[in-house]
C-alpha cells in the first residue's frame, strides 16, 4: 500500500525498486516504506504518511552535497550513519527544520505541530524559514507549534516516548496510535543469556521472518567500549540492546520480552505445549512414538537435550521448536484471550501488554499458511 510519485506520474512501491530525487513517497492506512541509502542510512516512513526526497546528494557551489526529505503528513524513524562534513542531512516539515550529522530519530507531524525525537546523538533544529537553532540532544525532544506565536520547547523525552518506536505521538496524531492496522508486526524476544530473537509477521506475504542473534556477535561498531552483544544488555539494559539490534538488522522493533529459560518452559506450558515432530530416535529417548507428539516444558528440554545432556543444546532442534510454537500459537485450539495474554507477561521485563499482544494475535490468525523462516546472524 505505497505509490511513488515523481516526475513522470505516480507508480506502485516495488521491492529494492529505486527513488529519486523529486519522488513524494505516499504510504497508505495499511503501507510503510524503508528508504535504504547507499551507506545503510534508513528513512522509514509509516503509515498514512507522505514525504518529499527534496534532494539526494545534490551538489551546491560551495563544495556540500545536500540530503533533504520534507514530512509532509505523518511519522517517520531514521537512523543516519555518521556522515563527512561536506554531507548535510535535512529533515523538514511545514514548521521544522532540523540539521543532521549522524544520529537516530523521530518526527510526527500533523497540523497543529511537529514533533522532532532524538534517541542517539545531537540534532540541530528549529522552525522552517527562520535561522534559530536549538540543540536538541539525546533523549530529548523538541516541539514545533504550527502556531508562529507559540515557543518553541525543548524537553527530556518521557517514558511514553521510548516506547514509542511503533507509535505516532498521541498528541499529534488524532488517531492516537500508528501501526495498529499495518500488515507487519516486529518484535524482540531476548532469551538471556543464549541468544535474540527477532520475530517479523507480515500479513500480507504469509511470511515470519525470524532473525536470531548469539550474544557473541561483535557490536564495537555500534557501541563505545562494548565488543559483544550479550554484555550491551548487562551494560546499559533493554533501551541499549534494543537500539544497537535495530542498527544491527536494519529493522525497527515494535515491543520487547526478556525471557530466562525457565521462562521459555513456563510460556511453553502457559499455552499447552507444543506439537514437535520426532524422530525415532528422538521418540525413544523420551519413551513416546515416532511422528508428531505434544510436548510439555519438561519433554522439551529433554527433547532438545537430547541422549548426550552435556552436549549442549543443537540449533537445528532450537529451530524446529521455534517453528513448533509458532505452529502452536497461530493453530485454531488455541484463544489467546486476555488473561492468556497477561498470564503469558507476568513477571517478564517486557512492553507488551494487552493491547499489542490481542492485536499481535489477530494478525497471526489472520492466516493459516505461514511461513517461519529463521537465519542466524
Amino acid at each position: 500500500d505505497v505509490t511513488i510519485r515523481g516526475a513522470k506520474g505516480g507508480r506502485k512501491a516495488e521491492k529494492d525498486g529505486q527513488l529519486f530525487e523529486g519522488d513524494t513517497v505516499i504510504t497508505g492506512k495499511s503501507g510503510s516504506m524503508e528508504l535504504r541509502l547507499g551507506d545503510e542510512s534508513l528513512v522509514d516512513l509509516r503509515g498514512e504518511s507522505s514525504m518529499l526526497i527534496a534532494a539526494l546528494y545534490k551538489a551546491s557551489g560551495d563544495g556540500q552535497l545536500a540530503v533533504q526529505f520534507s514530512l509532509l503528513k505523518g511519522g517517520l524513524w531514521s537512523f543516519i550513519k555518521p556522515q563527512p562534513a561536506n554531507i548535510k542531512w535535512k529533515f523538514f516539515t511545514a514548521f521544522l527544520v532540523s540539521e543532521i550529522q549522524g544520529t537516530e530519530i523521530e518526527i510526527n507531524h500533523s497540523a497543529e505541530q511537529s514533533v522532532l525525537l532524538v534517541k542517539k546523538g545531537q540534532v540541530y533544529a528549529g522552525r522552517n524559514g527562520t535561522e534559530k537553532r536549538l540543540s536538541v540532544m539525546e533523549g530529548q525532544k523538541i516541539v514545533v507549534p504550527s502556531d508562529i506565536a507559540k515557543d518553541i520547547a525543548v524537553s527530556e523525552l518521557t517514558e511514553e516516548d521510548r516506547k514509542g518506536a511503533d507509535k505516532e505521538m498521541t498528541s499529534v496524531l488524532a488517531s492516537g496510535e500508528a501501526g495498529s492496522s499495518s500488515s507487519v508486526r516486529r518484535f524482540i524476544v531476548m532469551l538471556v543469556p543464549y541468544y535474540y530473537i527477532v520475530s517479523e509477521f507480515n500479513k500480507q506475504t504469509g511470511a515470519v521472518s525470524v532473525t536470531r542473534i548469539i550474544p557473541t556477535a561483535n557490536v564495537s561498531e555500534y557501541v563505545e567500549g562494548v565488543n559483544e552483544l550479550g554484555k550491551v544488555y548487562l551494560y546499559g539494559g533493554i533501551r541499549l540492546t534494543i537500539s544497537v539490534i535495530e542498527r544491527m538488522t536494519r529493522k525497527r522493533i515494535e515491543r520487547y520480552a526478556v525471557l530466562d529459560r525457565n521462562g521459555v518452559f513456563k510460556t511453553i506450558d502457559r499455552i499447552g505445549g507444543v506439537t514437535v515432530e520426532l524422530s525415532a530416535e528422538d521418540a525413544e529417548n523420551l519413551g513416546l512414538k515416532s511422528g508428531p507428539n505434544k510436548l510439555d516444558s519438561e519433554k522439551v528440554l529433554k527433547y532438545l537435550q537430547g541422549k548426550d545432556k552435556n552436549s549442549g543444546l543443537s540449533l537445528e532442534k532450537q529451530d524446529k521448536l521455534i517453528r513448533a510454537m509458532y505452529a502452536e500459537i497461530s493453530g485454531s485450539k488455541l484463544n489467546a484471550t486476555k488473561a492468556l495474554i497477561s498470564q503469558l507477561t507476568s513477571g517478564l521485563e517486557t512492553d507488551i501488554d494487552v493491547s499489542y499482544g490481542t492485536d499481535l494475535y489477530d494478525v497471526i490468525k489472520s492466516r493459516k499458511d505461514w511461513r517461519v523462516d529463521i537465519v542466524s546472524y
